[in-house]
C-alpha cells in the first residue's frame, strides 16, 4: 500500500468520525420546531458541505438549556 492510499484511508476515517459525531450532536441538542430534523438530513445526505453548513450556522441556531442540572452530568 503506498503513502498516499494510506493518508487517504485516514482522512476518508476522520470524515466519517466527525460525520458521526455531529449526527450525534444534532440528535441530542434541542432546536426551534422541525430544525433538528432538517439539520440532520442536510448533514447526512450532503456530507462535507452538510458538516460546513452545520458548523457555520446550525450550531448557532440551538437552544441553549437553562436547566442547572445539566452541568452535574
Amino acid at each position: 500500500m503506498a503513502p498516499f492510499e494510506i493518508i487517504i484511508i485516514l482522512v476518508a476515517i476522520g470524515f466519517i468520525v466527525i460525520w458521526i459525531r455531529t449526527l450525534l450532536e444534532i440528535s441530542k441538542s434541542e432546536f426551534r420546531g422541525n430544525e433538528k430534523i432538517i439539520w440532520m438530513l442536510v448533514v447526512f445526505l450532503f456530507g462535507l458541505i452538510g458538516l460546513v453548513t452545520y458548523y457555520a450556522a446550525g450550531r448557532n441556531s440551538r437552544i441553549e438549556s437553562s436547566d442547572s442540572d445539566d452541568i452535574l452530568d
